[in-house]
């Protein structure tokens, strides 16, 4: 894997929706969308994450979202379990929102 193959994204879970953000470590964002927090909305998100890394010629796949109560727990799973995603390499990271909270920018 190298940093340049990678698609990187963050998925801030709610109860009702997931928002993802997907770039590439240039940071060039190749979408930032709103999907369900349902098994239709995960699909959705599945095949938007393994397309935009098909069209960008990316072989990696990195995520990262915030454990949010229970709600990050389903979503977690059907990104780990898929397997066209783990054709691509995927990692998926859960992590304790009071560690994300120190790295917001202070306006």
């Amino acid at each position: 894997m190298t940093i340049t193959s990678t698609l990187y994204l963050g998925i801030d879970v709610s109860l009702d929706t997931n928002q993802v953000c997907a770039m590439n470590f240039n940071q060039d964002v190749y979408f930032n969308l709103s999907f369900k927090n349902t098994l239709d909305g995960s699909l959705e998100m599945i095949n938007k994450i393994i397309s935009t890394a098909h069209l960008n010629h990316l072989s990696h796949v990195l995520i990262c979202m915030e454990s949010t109560s229970l709600y990050f727990f389903h979503i977690a799973n059907a990104l780990f379990m898929n397997e066209e995603l783990g054709q691509l390499h995927c990692k998926v990271y859960c992590v304790n929102p009071k560690m994300i909270k120190n790295y917001k920018i202070l306006h």
